[in-house]
């Protein structure tokens, strides 16, 4: 809680330096320095949060709006318009309004320990500080005892001793108080993070019906320019054949030929159309084998790690596996990179796939987006069914790293059961 306390002083006074940023603003110079005091209070605030969330174990929703032409510029439009970001709003609010909280919250364990304290060292040194009791007899107290009075020493020593693990024992409580206190100043609304929840999931499920249907015509597309092209082609060089297996038995063994190379190339056809729906190792190995299957056919030197352990749903395997290859298809058609890696890590909640490369880098930032067609985008799209978020790290000189994260939440063994 001392830290509490602490940050309590501290973020006051960074309220005032905002308030004279503000006031500079009036001049002009202001714009040059709010970016940086806003940046300022938004890492407090981020610190508030997780203090919250890891030490009070209170869920503080954050997520601030993007910030347009980054968060260090200085065009005043822009930083004004940062302020019109709800949760930067909360987080000035909070530097002025936590110093009272705050402090009381933080205060008072540190108090009751720095008492009890005081008061062993009363009990354990009563020869050297009865002097200064002595001085004004039935005027000084410790805490509610007159020092004056017999005994009081040892009363004195008493009470600090109960003080001391009392601070402690309170403590969490009061944490706990703190992280609640955290909840509705800095954290967003819940009606609004519902609304956008809502909103994400209607995007999300459009976005997959947009993709089934696209996965549709292209399946359509495929069979109806290969596959049935060829068995068209072979049902008409059957029929030539019967009605030839009189006339001219050599000509007809000719297109016996043709036709069972019709069939070979339409089964060929067929399988390849599988495999682009689920590949039959992704189905019978699961993720690990074919996205190591994968890496081993690339024409680029390819390293795969995984912590994954057993079988993944089968459209998550199918969404990850696609992921992986359309990243490595990436990289070694538009990065030239020498050597990729690509990493598939399992967490309690989640499922993390990475793929690195030390290729040239620079990918546009608009590569992602709801205005995008890509690669990356048809990527970010398919994970985002399963709430999947994507972050990409590409600077012009690369390298570029491109990592995927899904929730996911492994089956206990009483699910199983």
């Amino acid at each position: 809680m001392a830290g509490v306390f602490i940050r309590a002083i501290y973020e006051v006074y960074v309220f005032a330096l905002f308030c004279v940023v503000i006031s500079l603003c009036l001049v002009g110079i202001g714009f040059l320095i709010l970016p940086f005091m806003l940046n300022w209070m938004k890492f407090n605030a981020e610190a508030e949060r997780n203090t919250a969330r890891h030490r009070a174990g209170v869920e503080v929703i954050g997520g601030y709006k993007p910030v347009e032409g980054g968060k260090y510029s200085i065009n005043p439009r822009k930083s004004l318009a940062r302020l019109g970001d709800s949760l930067v709003l909360r987080d000035i609010l909070w530097h002025f309004v936590n110093v009272f909280v705050g402090t009381f919250l933080g205060i008072l364990p540190i108090s009751l320990f720095l008492s009890g304290v005081w008061g062993i060292a009363l009990m354990m040194g009563q020869h050297y500080f009865a002097p200064l009791f002595d001085v004004d007899p039935g005027g000084p107290h410790y805490m509610f005892l007159d020092m004056s009075t017999p005994n009081a020493y040892w009363y004195a020593g008493i009470l600090g001793i109960i003080q001391i693990p009392l601070a402690f024992i309170i403590a969490r409580p009061l944490l706990k108080a703190y992280g609640y206190w955290v909840q509705p100043v800095l954290g967003r609304p819940s009606e609004l993070v519902l609304r956008e929840r809502i909103s994400h999931l209607t995007d999300t499920r459009n976005d997959a019906l947009d993709f089934q249907q696209d996965e549709i015509s292209r399946i359509e597309r495929d069979l109806h320019d290969g596959v049935q092209a060829h068995l068209v082609s072979m049902g008409m060089t059957l029929n030539e054949v019967a009605a030839l297996m009189k006339e001219d038995p050599e000509r007809a063994q000719q297109m016996l030929s043709q036709a069972q190379n019709s069939s070979v190339t339409a089964l060929q056809e067929l399988r390849g159309l599988v495999r682009g729906i689920r590949p039959p190792l992704l189905a019978d190995r699961g993720l690990n084998e074919a996205v190591r299957s994968l890496c081993a056919s690339t024409s680029v030197p390819t390293t795969f790690t995984s912590t994954l352990t057993g079988r993944l749903p089968e459209p998550l395997e199918t969404a990850l596996y696609f992921a992986a290859a359309e990243l490595v298809t990436n990289a070694v058609k538009h990065a030239n990179a020498q050597n990729i890696t690509v990493s598939i890590t399992q967490g309690k909640s989640l499922i993390m796939l990475e793929v690195q490369d030390d290729g040239t880098g620079g990918i546009p930032q608009d590569a992602l987006g709801s205005k995008a067609s890509g690669g990356l985008e048809g990527v970010r799209r398919r994970l985002a069914t399963f709430d999947g978020e994507m972050f990409v790290s590409s600077p012009a000189e690369g390298p570029t790293s491109v990592r995927t994260i899904v929730p996911y939440a492994a089956p206990t063994a009483e699910q199983n059961s």
